[in-house]
Formats: C-alpha cells, structure tokens, sequence
C-alpha cells in the first residue's frame, strides 16, 4: 500500500511536469517578445541586450573549459596518478550521453560501469562516489549560477564586493545541493540564489531562453566531475587502477 502511494505521487508530479515542459516553450517566448517589444522602437538597445547575453554564453563557456579542461584534469594527474587524456576516452560515451541530454541522472550508469569495467574501480566505490556525486559534485552548474549572479549584478549596475563574491559561492554551493539533475534545473535554483543576493529576479525569462546553450556543458562538466571524483577516491583507497 505505502509502495503504491509513493508511485501515485510520482505520477502525479512527473504528469505535472510534463505539462509545465510542454508550455514552457510558449511562455519563454512570450517573456522574450515583451522585452523585444519593450525596444522594439530602439534597435541599438535590443541589439546591445542580444549582444550582451551572447557575452554571458561565451563567458559560461570560458570558465565550463578552464575548470573542465584545467582544473579538473589536473586534479586527475596529481591525485589519481592517470593520464586526463586516456580518462577523457574511456568516458567519452558517458559525456556525449549527459551534453546531448543534459541530465547528469541519464549518465549515471555509463559512468558506474565505465568507472568498474574500464577504469579498475571497485563496484563499492564507484558506486557510492557516481551516485552521491550526482546528487552533489555540480561543479558546472556552480559556475554558471556564479556567472548569471554577477552578469545580472552589473546588468543593475550593483558591484559586488569579494566578501559578496565569497558568500556567492558558498550560497551557490548550497542552492546547488538541492537542485535535481534534469534540464533547466539550474534555471530554478537561480531564481533563488537571486533572490537571496537581493537581485531582481525578471532576468529569468531570458535566462531561460539560452539555458539550452550552457546546460548542455555545464552538465557535461558535472558528469566530467563525477567520474573524477571516482578514480581519485579510488586511487586514496589503494585501488590499483587500469588506466
């Protein structure tokens, strides 16, 4: 009976889901027409308001390759003793599975078996780091939330102080932990870390119109993160790994 409770309510809201899903596509347009037609009489402003989002996808992009390119690889050599490159190829269908989905949760098993069959990590560990690392290690979304919150401080022409910045990135950390890892999830958790900064929340319309552009790599990079933190907990453990 308790079983078949939780599966009603699971119904229920995945039906509740897939209505807002299918007209978030109508309302997104609408929330854009009305800034567009807010300037529709000053072509340089709507211009500069394009040109300007361009910028912020660009800078997401940026920071998603410094920390997934750098960083993270890095980390990979210095405390898993594995080349980044040859980690890069065996999770590679792992990767194309979470950018083309963006959903983390839809590479989760990729990664669990790449993680034991490819890379040598015992099923108890691969299984608990992929899985806990899903629900928590989002590195790529607490760097477009960073990104979003300072763009949208300069949009109103707030200057955020370092102690500002400091805390920005402990309330994204936060924010992000409970976020769940399904497309345009980051959209949601924005909302709230704006309003927790005392921004306006009206850019969200327009967030959500080009998340598709930084949800794609931010969640590559969450999946990237994950599977990184797998080999270097195994590697701690005294895992001898086959990569």
């Amino acid at each position: 009976t308790i079983n078949n409770i939780f599966e009603s309510f699971n119904d229920a809201i995945m039906a509740l889901t897939n209505f807002i899903i299918r007209f978030a596509p109508i309302g997104i347009f609408a929330i854009v027409m009305v800034l567009v037609g807010k300037q529709a009489s000053d072509i340089g402003a709507l211009k500069e308001c394009f040109r300007n989002f361009a910028f912020f996808v660009i800078v997401v992009w940026i920071s998603l390759i410094v920390m997934g390119g750098i960083v993270l690889p890095i980390m990979v050599g210095l405390m898993a003793k594995v080349s980044p490159i040859k980690h890069l190829k065996q999770i590679y269908s792992a990767l194309m599975v979470a950018f083309s989905t963006s959903s983390s949760y839809s590479a989760l098993p990729l990664i669990i078996s790449d993680a034991k069959e490819k890379m040598g990590v015992s099923n108890n560990i691969a299984s608990f780091t992929v899985s806990l690392g899903i629900t928590f290690n989002k590195i790529g979304t607490i760097v477009y939330e960073c990104v979003a919150v300072i763009f949208v401080a300069q949009a109103v022409g707030m200057d955020l102080t370092a102690a500002q910045q400091v805390s920005l990135i402990g309330a994204s950390i936060v924010t992000v932990l409970g976020a769940p890892s399904v497309p345009m999830a980051g959209v949601i958790t924005l909302a709230v870390l704006l309003a927790a900064m005392g921004l306006p929340t009206d850019y969200i319309g327009m967030f959500m119109a080009i998340d598709i552009l930084c949800d794609m790599p931010k969640t590559l990079l969450n999946a990237y993160s994950v599977s990184c933190s797998a080999i270097i907990v195994a590697r701690s453990e005294g895992e001898m790994l086959k990569i």
